[in-house]
């Protein structure tokens, strides 16, 4: 009976937590995912300089194909990184990939684009065009009109039950940062005529997975040689101040209020308590507390506390919430500590062929041209080449025009594409 009157306590806290602000990425159903703009660069470094994102890109030379059409591969890809996450998400993945027109009927290796999804995006949004881009047919026409060389193309989505991973490696949703360089890459050059050298290799994303991108391209640049961000999640000095988790003191209560009310459940009930609150989020649309609970997962986790295993960086103290210095610092360094990861990086930021930063002036989450505009000064400053790219428009409505006239064409020019396609040896795909 007590135990009865505890859940129904925590439905009706749960039901009652208003969160204020919207999630600053694609609203996720939390389930696992099923089977004119004006450049800023610093000097140059690189031995070839980047294309200018002035206008769309030019015409490129493109490769004689006897037909029009790609493939289009939705794949099953059991990651070994995912293995052990506390959420209990399943370690098979799906993967789009798009095989350009020649791929059927030529010996040619082609180089190869990563692009990483938002927060509760799937592959099969992909695919079927809910951002204004559909694969196979949006990348058969870019080639078709010579807007882009031919390429592979890859989608990975960091959806997970908790609405996204972020791409970063955590103790309690899995090593997402693994699942990327050490599972997803070597199983598409294993199992594709790829380009296997980092000048072939690029990776984009888009809010969620365009911050994923920058931080990859960062950690990882005998990988990719290029790197393309739209809209990516990045904190200026007081970001997470601004952000939707932080902006107001109804967020924090609220999120304290439910921290509380999940305490007072029996060990065995808080999977179902937590589940069902995370169904009664979604279905009011609180986006604030879905998205608070996996970017808390994903940079400030704890394993030994009670789902989503995050430390949230504020308690009450006399009825008054009262922020926790060391466990605030975790909070910003996910999207921020951006000085200092430049530093950090310098060398290898100086190695890549391209930095894109791109974004909406009128995001709906102002927080994030902020963040922008501060990274592309701090690149400035570092001496880091790259280019600040902006457009009018806000996080998603421009998403499919932004990948389609400027994020491909651009990685196409940049690119290496081998010697006008390298022939295989006997015995490869």
């Amino acid at each position: 009976m007590l135990q009865d009157c505890r859940l129904a306590v925590l439905w009706i806290v749960i039901l009652a937590v208003a969160l204020s602000g919207g999630c600053a990425f694609a609203p996720p159903t939390p389930t696992p995912d099923a089977v004119a703009p004006t450049p800023t660069a610093a000097p140059a470094v690189a031995a070839a300089p980047a294309p200018r994102l002035t206008a769309p890109s030019p015409t490129v030379e493109a490769a004689v194909v006897s037909d029009t059409v790609g493939r289009l591969e939705v794949v099953t890809l059991s990651a070994t990184s995912l293995t052990g996450n506390l959420l209990g998400d399943p370690i098979e993945r799906s993967l789009a990939i798009y095989l350009p027109p020649s791929y059927g009927h030529s010996q040619m290796r082609y180089p190869v684009v990563y692009f990483l999804t938002g927060f509760g995006d799937q592959v099969t949004d992909f695919i079927s065009g809910a951002h204004g881009f559909a694969m196979p047919l949006s990348l058969d026409s870019l080639i078709k009109r010579q807007r882009i060389r031919e390429m592979i193309f890859v989608v990975v989505s960091g959806r997970n039950s908790l609405g996204g991973s972020f791409y970063v490696n955590s103790p309690v949703t899995g090593r997402w940062e693994d699942f990327v360089v050490k599972d997803i890459v070597p199983y598409v050059d294993r199992h594709y005529r790829t380009l296997t050298h980092a000048r072939s290799r690029g990776i984009c994303g888009h809010s969620m997975g365009g911050s994923g991108a920058l931080n990859l391209a960062m950690r990882h640049p005998d990988l990719f040689g290029a790197v393309y961000s739209l809209s990516p999640g990045l904190f200026a000095e007081d970001g997470l101040t601004q952000s939707q988790m932080f902006g107001s003191p109804g967020a924090i209560d609220s999120f304290l209020t439910f921290q509380s009310a999940l305490a007072s459940v029996p060990d065995a009930e808080v999977p179902r308590a937590f589940g069902e609150a995370m169904r009664e989020a979604s279905a009011r649309r609180d986006w604030t507390f879905i998205f608070t609970c996996a970017y808390g997962a994903a940079f400030a986790p704890a394993p030994k506390n009670r789902l989503p295993h995050l430390a949230y960086p504020y308690r009450r103290v006399d009825g008054q919430a009262v922020r926790i210095p060391e466990i605030w610092a975790k909070w910003e360094q996910g999207f921020g500590g951006l000085p200092g990861r430049i530093e950090k990086h310098r060398g290898d930021w100086r190695r890549m062929k391209a930095i894109v930063i791109d974004y909406g002036t009128q995001d709906e989450y102002p927080w994030i041209p902020k963040g922008c505009e501060y990274f592309s000064r701090l690149l400035d400053a570092a001496g880091i080449a790259h280019q600040s790219v902006t457009f009018a428009g806000g996080h998603e409505d421009h998403l499919g025009e932004r990948m389609q006239e400027y994020m491909l064409p651009f990685l196409s020019d940049v690119l290496e594409p081998g010697d006008r396609g390298v022939v295989l040896d006997s015995g490869d795909n």
